[in-house]
């Protein structure tokens, strides 16, 4: 990819265009994107968003990493399209929350994300310790300028299932 890069030009820009719309590796769509967004700044933001909604929705992106980079891609564009299917895709099979979904969704609905999260601390499919902490986390952002914040935080921290550590 690097190499086409620097070769350029319009047959060089096509040839990423298509590799952005065909790889299943966010990382690679990551790359991709930053490299097109260098060749020809805007022109593929759509192609970009519309590819990575396409791999997420799937659900066949196991790799955090790859889903990572998938949610960072939506939130370097500002993209907020997703932020109804990543809701739902939130908790997972294991009982753990996704990390980047959670990210994506706090940077997309910024304080209107602490309800959330509140939510989800209370979901009974969440069982993962590291993941009630994330949880938890949110309410940080929003202690001393939200009451449901403070309510939140307290919650997790004296929380007994939790470690000392988590709390």
């Amino acid at each position: 990819l690097d190499v086409v890069r620097q070769i350029g030009g319009a047959d060089g820009e096509q040839v990423l265009a298509e590799t952005l719309t065909s790889t299943k590796r966010g990382v690679e769509m990551a790359y991709l994107t930053q490299l097109l967004e260098e060749m020809a700044p805007g022109k593929y933001r759509e192609a970009a968003l519309s590819a990575a909604r396409t791999l997420l929705a799937g659900g066949k992106v196991a790799d955090s990493s790859d889903r990572y980079q998938l949610y960072a891609l939506l939130r370097q564009f500002n993209d907020t399209s997703y932020v109804g299917t990543a809701q739902a895709q939130l908790v997972q099979a294991d009982g753990k929350v996704d990390r980047s979904a959670l990210r994506y969704l706090q940077q997309s609905l910024g304080e209107q994300s602490l309800a959330l999260a509140a939510q989800l601390y209370q979901d009974g499919r969440v069982v993962d310790p590291a993941s009630k902490e994330a949880l938890g986390r949110v309410a940080l952002h929003y202690v001393g300028a939200n009451d449901q914040a403070l309510q939140l935080f307290h919650q997790v921290a004296l929380d007994p299932q939790l470690t000392p550590g988590r709390r």
